[in-house]
């Protein structure tokens, strides 16, 4: 663990966005990816974090990612990069999921 602060605050954003509105399943599995990539809590292996996070998410309230291996690591590279935000992030959720 790198930053257990950070992890705590990555984990409250999804939490953060249902007490101030009506957000997507969506919008809630991008909270957790963006939040983990973007906040670095882990020494190594935040990235494949993130997106196991928000999968994983997405699954448990069924959905399931269905996007090609190549496009979702270009994704996550870019999320890691600061050239994805977290509306992109949910809007590509919403789009390369499929209702298991």
């Amino acid at each position: 663990m790198h930053d257990e602060g950070a992890l705590e605050s990555a984990l409250a954003k999804p939490e953060n966005l249902l007490s101030y509105g009506n957000p997507s399943i969506f919008d809630l599995a991008a909270a957790y990816g963006y939040g983990i990539v973007q906040n670095h809590p882990f020494t190594d292996g935040n990235k494949r974090t993130g997106l196991l996070v928000s999968a994983l998410f997405l699954y448990l309230n069924g959905w399931e990612l269905d996007a090609p291996e190549a496009v979702t690591a270009d994704l996550i590279f870019r999320l890691a990069d600061g050239k994805v935000t977290q509306k992109s992030l949910s809007r590509w959720f919403e789009v390369s999921c499929v209702k298991r």
